[in-house]
């Protein structure tokens, strides 16, 4: 029985009605029952205060890391009186057998990578693959025989219509220009970069999102659909963080704050801060600050909260510092954390699936 069914039960066990004082009841008998009643209400004001009526938004309580199905492993690094992940030779103090226990899964093959996209690519008699010519850093975009697009050396995450009918790939060329792919062959893309996200798919329809002024919209097609506004901090990072599809619609990561089709997730789960919201093997994964629970920076993935608290988690720097910003790719994340005076760095992802 959870915390809260059990002070209901007390309650309604305990509770006296008001007729009840007028049917000849002796002294003592209601004065139990009012002593009953007390015990009860009290124990409803203390639990409020422990963060019970928190949960109330519909946010589950926080998972046993038996339960969940992320693992996240930590290594302290050293004190943060001694360093700070803020200059490249910091990375020096992690020793090398750490960071080569996850490595494959850190830094995926090129055949890992291309398998990823080719899963979508091969409805259209479409095929990613490494430039006969050099394998290691440059690609293709094939249909059949045909070479779509030559000398790829950057791609990312191809979407597809919801009614199966094309496909969007988003390439980048040894020359620097970007491409948007389909089964009809490649047009160039604007170069917006910091201030636009690239096309995606939803539904059956190419949605971007890019800032204008102090406002990041999301445009669909060519109307916009949703704005917000945000800090002018352009001259140091852009307010737009990331953009994905997310089961038939969208996520829209600003600074600090994540919208899920236009909702506020911040104020559905009632989080002061969110940040690096990303699908993790196919599920959200986040990280996020509750101011009354001591500003501590907590995660969320699949929609369970971990144990797992931090004082700092490093993420939204520029420069240098930038180097150890949360990085991730499908299967992991990695991220540097200080807790208690000490500096660690982390892996989490959902390695018993991946180990086996």
């Amino acid at each position: 029985m959870g915390r809260k069914t059990a002070v209901i039960d007390l309650l309604r066990r305990c509770a006296v009605s008001p007729g009840e004082y007028f049917k000849g009841e002796n002294h003592a008998s209601m004065r139990k029952n009012l002593f009953q009643w007390c015990i009860g209400l009290v124990l409803i004001v203390l639990l409020a205060g422990c963060g019970f009526q928190k949960r109330s938004n519909g946010l589950p309580e926080p998972v046993e890391t038996e339960i969940s199905k992320l693992v996240i492993e930590e290594y302290a690094v050293c004190s943060a009186s001694v360093d700070a992940p803020d200059h490249f030779e910091f990375r020096q103090r992690i020793p090398e057998n750490v960071l080569a226990f996850r490595e494959d899964w850190r830094i995926p093959g090129v055949e890992a990578r291309l398998r990823t996209q080719n899963t979508v690519l091969e409805s259209f008699g479409c095929e990613l693959r490494p430039h006969p010519e050099d394998p290691e850093y440059s690609y293709q975009v094939m249909r059949g025989d045909e070479v779509l697009v030559d000398d790829v050396t950057y791609f990312w995450s191809a979407t597809i219509r919801v009614d199966g009918a094309d496909f969007a790939l988003p390439v980048e060329n040894d020359h620097g220009k970007r491409l948007l792919v389909s089964k009809n062959g490649a047009e160039p893309l604007e170069e917006t970069y910091a201030t636009a996200t690239l096309p995606i798919y939803v539904g059956n329809d190419l949605v971007r999102a890019e800032v204008q002024g102090n406002r990041v919209v999301v445009i669909q097609g060519d109307e916009p659909v949703f704005s917000t506004r945000v800090k002018d901090e352009m001259a140091v990072s852009s307010p737009l963080k990331g953009f994905w599809p997310w089961r038939e619609g969208w996520a829209l990561e600003v600074t600090n704050e994540v919208f899920i089709n236009g909702e506020s997730l911040n104020r559905q789960l009632g989080f002061d801060q969110i940040f690096d919201w990303q699908l993790l093997d196919g599920e959200p994964f986040y990280f996020f600050v509750e101011h009354e629970q001591g500003g501590t920076v907590g995660i969320v993935y699949a929609g369970q909260v971990m144990r797992e608290r931090y004082d700092e988690v490093v993420h939204y720097r520029c420069c240098e510092p930038a180097a150890f910003n949360v990085n991730s790719n499908e299967h992991m994340v990695w991220f540097y954390a200080l807790r208690d005076g000490t500096w660690y760095y982390v892996e989490a992802g959902p390695f018993a699936d991946i180990d086996t």
